[in-house]
């Protein structure tokens, strides 16, 4: 999919939401409270608020592009799943209680990120800067279906990073 645009407003009673590789640059969760599944990974966000979803229990969100992540809903103890790297902009993480999370989450986000009870900013202010669409684009990394760095290798499901930011699934076969 290259989905830019995602509205699930009107959409309460949503669980379970997944949107992963796609363009997404925002999204307004507030009005989600029952979410307790968010895979968002490999999209363009900029930030991202689940502070409203109290019930969230699994968030994925890594390779995107957050500067400011709010996950301070007051059930991050009840977290099975989080997982925030290849976030090279993100510096802080906004979170219940930042000893507990600096334990637990902390192999689970880049090396630049800090865990804090008050990070500062309001992720619904963060500024959008949108660049230019190119015409060209140089591949920059392959990446398994698990996330991981890889070279090329024929006959397997592959994901080939661009330095615009584009995201491309490729399965190549050969005979």
């Amino acid at each position: 999919n290259q989905l830019t645009s995602l509205d699930i407003s009107n959409n309460t009673a949503l669980t379970l939401l997944s949107f992963s590789n796609n363009q997404i640059i925002s999204l307004d969760l507030s009005n989600n409270t029952f979410l307790t599944d968010l895979y968002c990974e490999y999209n363009q966000l900029t930030s991202l608020d689940v502070s409203n979803n109290t019930v969230l229990i699994r968030l994925h969100c890594f390779f995107n592009q957050l500067e400011c992540l709010n996950i301070k809903n007051g059930n991050n103890i009840n977290m099975i799943i989080f997982l925030a790297d290849a976030n090279p902009n993100l510096t802080c993480i906004e979170v219940d209680d930042a000893d507990w999370a600096q334990v637990n989450w902390l192999s689970f986000v880049d090396p630049q990120v800090s865990f804090s009870e008050d990070c500062g900013d309001d992720c619904s202010s963060s500024t959008v800067i949108i660049n230019e669409l190119s015409t060209s684009k140089n591949l920059i990394q392959i990446l398994d279906m698990m996330g991981r760095e890889t070279t090329f290798k024929p006959n397997t499901p592959l994901i080939y990073v661009y330095d615009d930011g584009s995201i491309e699934k490729v399965f190549s076969v050969e005979y």
